[in-house]
């Protein structure tokens, strides 16, 4: 609770500066479609979760323009949301995106690693995003503003600012709230979320506890060289050495770094040397199948079961007459009980449930052959949140 603002009932997560002035400065300021983000390393975007939820990297793209996705383009390889991310509050609302090509000519933003103490209420904020500058106009929305505002009170995760003078609004989610610090200015929050009016509170995700045991190692693991054999990896530019970047015979969006062999030598203790490459045996880790304690450890994000009682396994949602799953895999009801299917690993008393006969070499039902119908599925839930925002 900040000021006695529920943010759990704040009702539209997607947040442009309102009474913000065009801002053509700021560069490693960059807009995805529909948010904001900020560059802080030549092949490192950080925004807001909730802007990349459900979104495979291929639909997403950054830009550097002052306008929305006008100027250099850079892809999306890879998305990793915060290991605490709930889609549901909004807390730890955080992802960081790998892009290629990096955007090597434009200085990244700092990230202020000085923790928060009650000094700093009230400073001023910097405020910078694509958004609407008029909420009741969503043709304002496309520009890159920049605005300031005060820092009102602070959680471990989360801080509210007072919306004034200047405040975020729909499309700058994701954009940066930056501090100035000994004369630097540093990124100190991620725009989150706010009252529906934008105009009495914003809610950022602070950044500085998260710099020593989720940015930086992400960085550097996206740097040339950064991962090493068995690694997950989204290029090979990021593989050290020798090593490429694989996928999974298991899951075809999972992928790590791997070298040639030879039978039964020179692999890591976990993998094993399968066709003159150290592979991982199945299930891959974070792949449909693997073992797991957290959406996090996935490379779907969902990590769920059929029952209390049975193992927690990386998942995709699937429908009972509809997308189906993988073979080896049935179609249950969520042990969540909120109406969801998942797909769960057969057991030698099941039937076939669902699954609708693919091979190991592609997934069923939410990725591979059918993954048109998910991505119209993913479409209109996003579309449908829009509309509330």
């Amino acid at each position: 609770m900040f000021l006695g603002f529920s943010i759990a009932a704040v009702p539209s997560p997607a947040l442009a500066i309102i009474n913000g002035v065009a801002d053509p400065d700021d560069p490693a300021v960059v807009s995805l479609p529909g948010c904001t983000g900020t560059l802080i390393a030549p092949q490192v975007v950080i925004t807001a979760g909730h802007c990349v939820f459900e979104r495979f990297p291929q639909e997403l793209w950054v830009a550097m323009g002052p306008t929305r996705m006008t100027g250099p383009v850079a892809n999306v390889l890879e998305i990793r949301f915060h290991p605490l991310y709930d889609r549901h509050t909004e807390d730890y609302d955080l992802a960081l995106l790998y892009i290629d090509p990096p955007f090597t000519d434009v200085a990244p933003i700092p990230v202020l690693s000085m923790p928060f103490d009650n000094s700093m209420i009230g400073t001023s904020l910097r405020i910078v995003g694509y958004g609407v500058s008029q909420k009741t106009d969503p043709s304002t929305e496309g520009t890159k503003r920049q605005g300031t505002t005060r820092l009102a009170a602070y959680l471990y995760a989360a801080f509210t600012d007072t919306a004034s003078p200047e405040a975020t609004c729909n499309g700058d989610s994701g954009g940066p709230a930056l501090a100035t610090v000994n004369g630097t200015e540093y990124l100190a929050g991620i725009t989150s979320r706010g009252d529906d009016a934008c105009a009495t509170f914003g809610v950022k995700t602070r950044i500085d506890p998260f710099v020593a045991d989720f940015i930086h190692p992400y960085v550097a693991a996206t740097s040339p060289d950064g991962t090493q054999i068995g690694g997950f990896c989204a290029s090979d530019m990021q593989c050290a050495g020798v090593a490429t970047c694989v996928r999974a015979d298991d899951d075809p969006i999972v992928r790590y770094c791997s070298v040639p062999c030879e039978a039964a030598s020179g692999c890591p203790t976990d993998m094993t040397c399968d066709r003159g490459m150290c592979r991982y045996p199945a299930p891959t880790p974070s792949a449909v199948g693997a073992p797991c304690t957290r959406n996090a450890d996935c490379a779907s994000t969902l990590c769920a079961h059929a029952s209390a009682q049975a193992p927690l396994v990386c998942t995709t949602q699937c429908q009972i007459g509809g997308i189906g799953c993988n073979r080896g895999f049935e179609c249950l009801p969520d042990a969540r009980g909120d109406g969801t299917h998942v797909c769960i690993p057969e057991t030698a008393e099941s039937s076939s449930g669902c699954a609708v006969g693919f091979d190991g070499a592609g997934r069923g039902g939410h990725y591979w052959l059918p993954a048109i119908a998910v991505i119209l599925v993913l479409r209109c839930r996003r579309q449908c949140q829009s509309s509330q925002a």
